[in-house]
């Protein structure tokens, strides 16, 4: 079974953490955001790569980080599920707000 909890923070962004065996964080960001151009820095300041689907046709284009096998079916693994899903939203709209205004 997945959740799933929309946050969007306006300017065309908005972020959609995807939980099950893996945690995926989904950025989905309005097309006239040129974020491809800026990839070398967005990764830099996240601090790892980033996986990319520049869809310049599209009226949205997205960017996410997945964390395979969190089996939070154990409860002892859920507090570190849910840093990682916390932490790396987190850094993801830090990485990419400066060029989305």
């Amino acid at each position: 079974m997945s959740q799933q909890q929309n946050y969007n923070f306006g300017g065309g962004l908005s972020i959609a953490p995807f939980i099950c065996q893996t945690f995926l964080i989904f950025l989905s960001v309005s097309s006239d955001k040129k974020l491809l151009p800026n990839q070398e820095e967005i990764e830099k300041s996240f601090g790892e790569p980033l996986s990319w689907n520049d869809m310049p046709d599209a009226k949205a284009s997205s960017i996410s980080i997945k964390k395979e096998n969190m089996d939070i079916k154990k409860k002892e693994n859920m507090d570190d599920a849910y840093k990682w899903l916390f932490e790396n939203s987190e850094k993801l709209y830090n990485a990419v707000k400066k060029y989305i205004k």
